[in-house]
């Protein structure tokens, strides 16, 4: 059932402006979207998380978002859309993490910690990963004159 009520001063009804304020208000608590992903689940969780970085070549080389935060112990699928025109990789730096179901050359772990996805223009490449440490962890693109040219980031990992 709903309830109509107005609200009136000198002779104008300004029921469309309250019913206006409490929508807004409903839909303020319904959403919390920051433009990151809430991580609410955390160690031993089997639930995956999908973070998607796009590679922007518009105005600069840079990822789309350029960071994000994760928990320790959930697991992470991590995709690189490349919209781009040219060859980009995105590389996770010394970030302590298990690894699960890596395709070559699409995604891999370079040295100890490296976390590294590559697609080619116009591909997609993707890896699941669990990280095991909390920290900051700096993301990047390897390729020469890349990172130099904007292509960084941060991944928080939070406990």
């Amino acid at each position: 059932m709903v309830s109509q009520f107005r609200l009136t001063g000198n002779g104008r009804t300004y029921t469309g402006i309250a019913l206006g304020l409490i929508l807004l208000l409903l839909l303020a608590g319904c959403i919390s979207d920051t433009g990151q992903k809430e991580l609410s689940q955390g160690e031993g969780s089997s639930e995956v998380v999908e973070l998607t970085f796009v590679v922007m070549e518009a105005r600069r080389f840079e990822f789309a978002p350029s960071w994000a935060e994760v928990r320790v112990g959930q697991k992470v699928k991590l995709t690189l859309d490349n919209t781009g025109r040219a060859e980009h990789d995105l590389q996770i730096v010394g970030i302590p993490a298990e690894l699960e179901g890596i395709q070559k050359p699409k995604g891999h772990q370079h040295g100890a910690g490296d976390i590294v996805v590559h697609a080619l223009p116009g591909t997609q490449g993707s890896i699941i990963f669990t990280p095991t440490s909390p920290g900051k962890y700096v993301l990047l693109c390897t390729l020469p004159g890349h990172k130099e040219a904007g292509m960084v980031g941060e991944i928080v990992v939070l406990v």
